[in-house]
């Protein structure tokens, strides 16, 4: 979201040029129209050319930070330092501020004034000065010294005034401000062991094991974007530092499969080839990786069905990449009997059609835009039994449900419970201000360890904020190490609850 300063600016340009407007009169010794008039006229033309141009450049300085990220673990660290810099650097655009950071707005605005004063005070100073500015000789109030002087305090006055303004506004909020708990905050330090080994990360350190154990050997370092876990939980293919790789527990641990990309990179690279970022399967067996080959090409959109598409597999054991179909204007697939795959394509008029490639061979399955096939109308021979990854979405948003874990307000003390099967765990207390009130746990981005019994998710509050891990079958929970992270696996084997329609596998 667009931070509110430009806005604000728009809605006060009218008392802010009558009041530079009266201040301009009584030092230049103008008339009212010639006060109004030139004052008018230097405020439009530093509202439309100066405001934008002076927020373009705090984008640019922004989007030029984001892309230095990746290299520098400062800004995305939890300093109070780095909050700062984060704060001076993403002001002209800022995420949706509610709850705890509604303080950012104002703090935004604070920031936005300093160059807005500087780009109003150049374009305003030569307006005025193109429009009664006298050479040499003409009358001294009129002479550009006394001009500059003039916009400039006259701008000090209104700038300031808008700051004092935001000023109030952040100390309000900060003052009127309750940071949300956790309601009788007492974690445990209980040992944790699953039943077989799993795929988690702490902070950028990708590990494998069967506890959350931070000195487990780290199997690769990097940020993780994408990922899938393999049918046999052995492997994970994920995304990072722009390669696409299979990471294992066994010798070698990282094996890259190919550099990748986005489909949705603007400006697009007209004419370069590039696998895509998303959109990769794993076969049953575990064997192969499938991925898309796409070209950047003129589209509307991100080119998500591509007519330059290419499916291709990767060979584990091997290492080889090897193609499979093309075209492939596809993003969705899944895996049928003996080798065979369905995909989604687009029809003419919009709707998708459901294929099957058998090995040889492209045929149409069902009608399109087909909401529910059965597996025993996909092959005229036999049932099939499909197979597909479901990604980390589908996984939150179907067992999450499945498993009934609910964050649930009680209506007698205002507090909200999380719970899990109908069985309450920890209790929140509210935060915000006075108009409105807010929580601080998160539950959007949760996962079961495997075996269903332990529970993480995040919390931001006053007196915890990261993750903590829930024994849903003693209620005992405990810390976890800073941005731990754990990959589940989630299935057509391993979840049936799913349906096929012409747009492939969708979860319940």
């Amino acid at each position: 979201m667009i931070a509110l300063t430009f806005p604000l600016m728009l809605m006060l340009l009218i008392p802010v040029i009558v009041l530079e407007g009266l201040l301009c009169k009584k030092w230049l010794g103008l008339t009212n129209w010639e006060a109004m008039k030139s004052n008018a006229v230097s405020n439009l033309v530093s509202t439309l050319v100066g405001i934008p141009l002076a927020w373009a450049i705090m984008l640019g300085l922004q989007f030029g930070a984001m892309a230095s990220v990746e290299r520098s673990h400062f800004l995305v660290s939890n300093s109070p330092l780095a909050t700062v810099v984060g704060l001076l650097l993403s002001s002209a655009w800022i995420p949706p501020a509610e709850g705890s950071n509604a303080w950012w707005i104002p703090a935004a605005i604070l920031v936005l004034l300093v160059p807005f004063f500087f780009a109003s005070y150049g374009i305003e100073y030569f307006t005025m000065t193109y429009m009664i500015g006298r050479p040499s000789g003409g009358p001294e109030n009129l002479a550009r010294p006394r001009i500059r002087t003039a916009v400039r305090n006259a701008n000090l006055v209104t700038y300031g005034a808008m700051f004092v303004a935001a000023s109030i506004w952040l100390i309000y909020l900060w003052a009127t401000f309750i940071p949300p708990t956790i309601v009788d905050f007492r974690p445990t330090d209980f040992q944790l062991k699953v039943d077989k080994g799993f795929f988690y990360s702490i902070g950028d350190e990708l590990k494998y094991s069967d506890e959350l154990n931070p000195q487990a050997p780290s199997l690769f370092r990097g940020e993780v974007q994408y990922f899938q876990v393999s049918p046999d939980s052995s492997k994970l293919a994920v995304v990072a530092n722009g390669r696409l790789l299979v990471v294992g527990p066994e010798k070698p641990s990282v094996r890259e499969v190919a550099p990748v990309d986005s489909i949705y990179r603007d400006p697009k690279p007209m004419g370069q080839s590039f696998y895509r970022d998303q959109d990769f399967q794993w076969s049953e067996d575990s064997l192969y990786l499938y991925l898309i080959r796409d070209e950047y090409y003129g589209s509307r959109g991100s080119q998500l069905f591509s007519s330059k598409g290419e499916l291709w597999k990767y060979a584990v054991q091997t290492g080889e990449l090897h193609l499979v179909l093309k075209p492939f204007p596809a993003d969705t697939y899944f895996f049928g009997q003996n080798g065979g795959i369905y995909f989604s394509v687009p029809t003419e008029s919009g709707d998708l059609q459901l294929k099957y490639f058998d090995g040889s061979r492209v045929t149409d399955v069902g009608m399109p835009n087909t909401g529910s096939i059965s597996p025993d109308q996909l092959s005229a021979n036999s049932v099939e039994s499909p197979f597909f990854s479901f990604s980390i979405v589908d996984y939150q948003r179907a067992v999450i449900a499945e498993k009934e874990v609910e964050l649930v307000i009680d209506q007698q003390d205002g507090s909200e419970k999380l719970q899990i099967a109908k069985k309450p765990y920890l209790a929140f207390a509210r935060g915000g201000g006075r108009k409105e009130a807010f929580y601080c746990a998160d539950i959007s981005s949760s996962v079961f360890l495997p075996g269903d019994r332990y529970f993480l998710f995040n919390a931001s509050c006053k007196n915890y904020e990261g993750q903590l891990l829930v024994d849903t079958e003693t209620g005992n929970y405990r810390k976890l190490p800073q941005k731990t992270r754990v990959y589940p696996t989630m299935n057509t084997n391993t979840n049936q609850h799913y349906r096929i329609s012409s747009g492939g596998v969708l979860p319940n």
